[in-house]
C-alpha cells in the first residue's frame, strides 16, 4: 500500500511538472515575436504598432470580436495613427469561401470599403451571391459589376486556400480564430483590455 501511495505521488508530481513546462514553453511562445509579412493583405491605418488578426467571416467568435472590440481599436489606435490593422482572412469551411472571397473582391477594388463591407456581412451568415450584393449595395462604392464577376468566378477561393495553409504551418494544428498578433507576439481577443495590457508590456520592454 505504501509503494502504491509513492508510486501514485510520484505519477502527480511528474504530472503537474509536465503542465508546468507547457505553460512556461507556450508563454514564452507566445512572447516570442514573429516575423510576419504583411505586403499584399487587407491592411487600414498606420503606425508603429502591427495589428494582425486572423478571421473567418463564418465565425462567432470573430463576429464578437468584429462588433464588440475593433470599435475600441479603430478608435484608440487607428484613428489615433498608432497601429496598422491587417486582417487576414481564411475560409474553414466551403460556407465561409463565398463571403471572404466577395470580401477580398471588395478590397481590391475599393479598399477603404473594406471594414465596412465585413462589419456588415457578419451581421449574417448568408453567403448567397445576392446577399453578398445587396450587402454591397447597402455599403456603396462598390463595383457591382467587377463585384458580381469575382463571386461568379471564385477569383480569390486559391489565395484563401493560401491564407489557411500558412496560418496552419504558421499557428499549428490547433489554430482557430480570432488570431490577434502584436508585432508578431500572438495576444488573446479576449478582451480590449488584453489588447492594451501586450501594448503596455511591449512599451515597458523597449
Amino acid at each position: 500500500m505504501e509503494i502504491r501511495k509513492k508510486v501514485v505521488l510520484a505519477t502527480a508530481c511528474l504530472f503537474l511538472a509536465a503542465i508546468t513546462a507547457t505553460a512556461f514553453y507556450q508563454q514564452a511562445q507566445r512572447m516570442h515575436p514573429l516575423a510576419l509579412d504583411m505586403r499584399g493583405y487587407p491592411s487600414i491605418g498606420s503606425g508603429e504598432i502591427e495589428l494582425v488578426v486572423f478571421e473567418d467571416l463564418c465565425c462567432i467568435s470573430c463576429r464578437t470580436f468584429s462588433e464588440e472590440i475593433f470599435p475600441q481599436i479603430a478608435k484608440e489606435f487607428l484613428e489615433t495613427g498608432k497601429a496598422r490593422l491587417t486582417v487576414i482572412p481564411v475560409a474553414f469551411g466551403e460556407e465561409s469561401k463565398p463571403i471572404a472571397n466577395a470580401a477580398l473582391a471588395v478590397y481590391k477594388m475599393a479598399p477603404q470599403r473594406f471594414i465596412p463591407f465585413i462589419l456588415e456581412l457578419f451581421k449574417s451568415k448568408e453567403s448567397g451571391r445576392e446577399h453578398l450584393l445587396a450587402t454591397a449595395a447597402k455599403i456603396g462604392g462598390i463595383d457591382a459589376e467587377k463585384l458580381t464577376q469575382c463571386i461568379d468566378s471564385q477569383l480569390y477561393y486559391q489565395e484563401l486556400d493560401s491564407n489557411l495553409t500558412w496560418a496552419t504551418r504558421l499557428m499549428g494544428k490547433e489554430f482557430g480564430t480570432p488570431t490577434l498578433f502584436v508585432n508578431g507576439i500572438l495576444t488573446s481577443t479576449a478582451s480590449f483590455d488584453a489588447l492594451v495590457h501586450r501594448v503596455q508590456q511591449m512599451e515597458t520592454q523597449k
